[in-house]
C-alpha cells in the first residue's frame, strides 16, 4: 500500500473534529506537513468563540483587579504599580483588542519598541499582563485560550542601578523640595520620607496616620516608630519595621493630622510628575525617587554603619541574610542607626 492511499484512508475514517483556534492553525499545519489533503483538512474546523468568551484586554484587566490584586493585602510592588502600568503601558497598545488577537508576534512587536526606550518598565508592565493572562485562564475567564501568548518571550536583561545622590545633588534636591513644598506638602514629604527613612515606595503608600508609635532615640528626640507591635523574634515583621527619625518627625508635623485609617500620603501610586519638578529646578539628571533609598543606604555605609544594620534599615529579606542581620538588631539600636543616618543627612541638606 503506497503512501498516498494511507493518507486517503485516513483521511476517510476521521470524524470531524472541533478544535480552538489555536489548535486549528496548528493541525492544519501538521497535516499539510505530512501530506494530508481534500477531505481530511475539511473535517477540522476551528470551534466557534463567543463574544463573551473573546474578551478584551480591557475587560481581562477588570477580572484580574477585582479577583486578584484587590484580594492581595501584600505590600509588592506589582500590587501597588499594578494600576500605573497598565494604564500608561498595556492599555495603550491592547486596551481595546480581543485576547484572540493577542499574538506571540503582537507581543514581540510590543516588546521592540521599548528595547532603547524602557526597557525596565516593560519587563514589569509584562509582569501584570502575564499576570492577567494567566489568572483569566486558570479561572476560565477565556476558554479558548490554551496557551499565554507570553510563552517562550523573555524579559530584557536588566543592568544593576547603581545610582544615588552626591552631597552637593542631596543639597540642591533639598533646596528644590524646599522651595515648591507650600504647593506640593504631602508629595513633598513624601520624598523627604524616602531620603531620611530609606522605606520602600509601596511602604510608604500604605502609611495610615494610626500606624504611628512614639518613641525617644539617644538624644532624647521625639522619633516615630512603625511596625514594631508585632513579634521581634520574626524575621517577615522586622523588614516592615521602620523608624522616622526626629528630623521627619518635625516636618510630619507639619501635616493636618487625619484620622487613624487615614493614609498619611493621600495619593495611589508615586507622584514621579512631581520628583521630575524637583529634579529639574534641581538642575540633578538620571535620579529616580527610588535612588533615595540607595542614597541612605551609601551615606550609612560611607559613615561605618555595620552591612547588617544597614540590612535591616532597608528592610532587606534576603534569604542569604535576613537570620544573621534579624538575630543581632534589636530596637534600640535600630532606632539609634536610623537617627545617626538621619543626623548626617540633616548637617549634608542644612535642615538641622
Amino acid at each position: 500500500m503506497d503512501k498516498d492511499s494511507t493518507l486517503s484512508d485516513t483521511s476517510e475514517s476521521m470524524v470531524n473534529l472541533e478544535v480552538s483556534p489555536e489548535q486549528y492553525q496548528a493541525l492544519k499545519g501538521l497535516l499539510a506537513h505530512l501530506g494530508v489533503t481534500g477531505n481530511a483538512t475539511n473535517k477540522i474546523a476551528p470551534k466557534e468563540v463567543s463574544i463573551d468568551d473573546d474578551k478584551t484586554v480591557d475587560e481581562l484587566w477588570e477580572l484580574t483587579w477585582k479577583e486578584y490584586y484587590m484580594k492581595d493585602k501584600s505590600s509588592d510592588w506589582k500590587t501597588v504599580q499594578a494600576p500605573a502600568l497598565y494604564r500608561t503601558k498595556i492599555k495603550p497598545k491592547f486596551g481595546n483588542t480581543r485576547i484572540s488577537k493577542v499574538t506571540p508576534g503582537a507581543i514581540r512587536k510590543w516588546k521592540d519598541e521599548h528595547e532603547e526606550e524602557a526597557p525596565v518598565s516593560w519587563n514589569r508592565a509584562m509582569a501584570v499582563f502575564k499576570t492577567m493572562i494567566n489568572h483569566c485562564m486558570a479561572y476560565e475567564h477565556i476558554p479558548h485560550i490554551t496557551r499565554s501568548p507570553f510563552h517562550g518571550i523573555k524579559k530584557f536583561t536588566e543592568k544593576p542601578r547603581e545610582r544615588f545622590a552626591t552631597d552637593e545633588e542631596i543639597r540642591k534636591i533639598t533646596l528644590a523640595m524646599t522651595e515648591i513644598r507650600s504647593q506640593h506638602p504631602e508629595q513633598v514629604l513624601f520624598f523627604f520620607f524616602m531620603m531620611f527613612t530609606a522605606a520602600r515606595p509601596s511602604y510608604l503608600l500604605r502609611l495610615k496616620w494610626g500606624d504611628i508609635r512614639i518613641g525617644l532615640d539617644q538624644k532624647g528626640r521625639e522619633v516615630g516608630l512603625l511596625g514594631w507591635d508585632t513579634d521581634i523574634e520574626a524575621k517577615n515583621d522586622s523588614s516592615k519595621r521602620l523608624v522616622v527619625p526626629a528630623i521627619a518627625m518635625t516636618m510630619l508635623k507639619s501635616l493636618k493630622k487625619g484620622k487613624a485609617e487615614d493614609k498619611i500620603f493621600p495619593f495611589k501610586e508615586v507622584p514621579r510628575r512631581i520628583w521630575k519638578k524637583i529634579t529639574k529646578k534641581a538642575g540633578v539628571s538620571g535620579l529616580v525617587a527610588r535612588d533615595l533609598r540607595r542614597t541612605f543606604a551609601t551615606v550609612a555605609r560611607s559613615k561605618g554603619l555595620r552591612i547588617d544594620q544597614v540590612s535591616d534599615l532597608l528592610g532587606h529579606a534576603d534569604s542569604r541574610t535576613t537570620e544573621k542581620i534579624y538575630a543581632k538588631v534589636d530596637t534600640t539600636s535600630k532606632v539609634d542607626a536610623s537617627s545617626l543616618v538621619a543626623d548626617i543627612l540633616g548637617e549634608i541638606t542644612g535642615l538641622e
